[in-house]
């Protein structure tokens, strides 16, 4: 099963980087990408539109701030279209984010100090649990 993984980040490099360490870690996978979150929901909102369910991402990750529509509105619109396995990527992790990260519907943070390659590792390992379900 391939796995469709949608990367929304204002900074083209976030994506780039993040795809480049997924082709050493998952087989079978294809990559979206968005530079806003209002592009990331006009994205999604042509795929339901167009009766194409099975091509709403598998994994979303995205960045919390971004000029415009920021993370969690994103994210809330996402799941309003039935996206899933949404997690909130984020270079400023403050005390109230997780929780208004999980109210708007997002399954988790994950910190862009990790660096790229360990956020591609936990992208692949939530990608791997998909597939076997």
């Amino acid at each position: 099963m391939t796995i469709r993984i949608f990367l929304i980040d204002d900074e083209p490099a976030v994506p780039k980087l993040v795809s480049i360490y997924l082709r050493g870690l998952l087989d079978d996978f294809e990559v979206m990408t968005s530079a806003s979150g209002e592009k990331a929901v006009t994205k999604i909102s042509l795929i339901v539109r167009g009766g194409y369910l099975d091509r709403i991402p598998h994994i979303t990750v995205l960045d919390y701030k971004m000029p415009g529509m920021g993370g969690l509105e994103t994210t809330t619109k996402l799941k309003e279209l039935g996206a899933d396995n949404i997690y909130i990527l984020t270079a400023y992790l403050s005390p109230g984010l997780i929780e208004a990260a999980l109210q708007a519907g997002a399954k988790g943070i994950m910190k862009k100090s990790e660096g790229f390659k360990e956020i591609a590792r936990k992208i692949a390992e939530i990608a791997r649990a998909i597939q076997t379900t």
